[in-house]
């Protein structure tokens, strides 16, 4: 929780970047210089299990998982700030 709070820290915050943003603009900035890539497409997954107030799924067994790619274009010569504010508009 502390490493969470000090990545959100500081100018994150001004920009309401979550932590999974900030893991997905390090990861799609890690793969656009090692590949020398402009786009990046990673397959984005998740529970499944929104939280739905006129749907009760306590009694639901299996798996829900939820997955579909999401393509992330960066910008070459964007700062840190700027890259995390892209992938915020790209991811939501």
């Amino acid at each position: 929780a502390a490493a969470g709070a000090a990545l959100l820290g500081g100018e994150l915050a001004l920009h309401g970047a979550t932590l999974e943003e900030v893991l997905l603009c390090a990861l799609a900035g890690a793969i656009a210089e090692v590949y020398q890539r402009h786009d990046v497409v990673l397959l984005r997954e998740w529970h499944g299990r929104d939280q739905f107030a006129d749907l009760d799924l306590s009694a639901t067994v299996g798996w829900c998982t939820a997955a579909y790619p999401l393509r992330l274009r960066l910008g070459r010569r964007a700062g840190p700030c700027e890259q995390i504010a892209a992938v915020m508009r790209q991811a939501r």
